[in-house]
């Protein structure tokens, strides 16, 4: 647990020192992305999941005293949290951005699906401290999630004001990182 805690403020204190760095694309559109340290985690969770699979070959997958199907239930469920743990947070890494210019704002989850919210259709805004989300409401009812650990936070911060000052206090009230 102290080993979760101590990676998440790392990453907090990375975010926040990266979080005026925002990659220009040549059409002037600017790009929110993620931390290496997505990657690095979801690949110690596919390590760990292969570790385990290791274990399960080497000590015998029938090996439970009892060998009734209720004995795999557990193991069973476990591997599957992992694998599932271990692609989305390596898809997270690799597909999860957030891109915008002067006119609309594109945010790519972690299966690579785009959604896009024109600045004019803003309707409303909020944080989920709980999930680390910054959410965006258009008027047709859309919905954009964004990590609130993307580089260039500020950068976005500062274009969303000069959009919707008055949504964006929703924001910064509860600090981005």
């Amino acid at each position: 647990m102290c080993i979760t805690f101590a990676t998440m403020g790392w990453l907090v204190n990375v975010a926040r020192a990266k979080g005026s760095s925002t990659l220009v694309l040549e059409n002037g559109d600017r790009v929110l992305k993620n931390h290496i340290a997505f990657a690095v985690l979801g690949y110690l969770i596919g390590l760990v999941f292969l570790f385990f699979i290791g274990l399960g070959f080497y000590f015998g997958w029938d090996s439970a005293p009892d060998k009734t199907w209720t004995s795999y239930i557990f193991p069973v469920l476990m591997l599957l949290a992992l694998l599932y743990g271990f692609i989305y947070i390596t898809f997270y890494y690799y597909n999860h951005r957030v891109i915008y210019n002067s006119e609309t704002i594109t945010a790519y989850d972690a299966w690579g699906r785009a959604k896009t919210i024109r600045w004019t259709d803003l309707k409303d805004a909020d944080v989920n401290v709980f999930m680390q989300e910054i959410r965006l409401y258009s008027k047709q009812d859309g919905r954009i999630v964004m990590g609130r650990y993307l580089y260039g936070l500020d950068d976005f911060s500062q274009e969303f004001a000069t959009h919707h000052p008055y949504l964006v206090q929703r924001i910064l009230d509860k600090p981005l990182y």
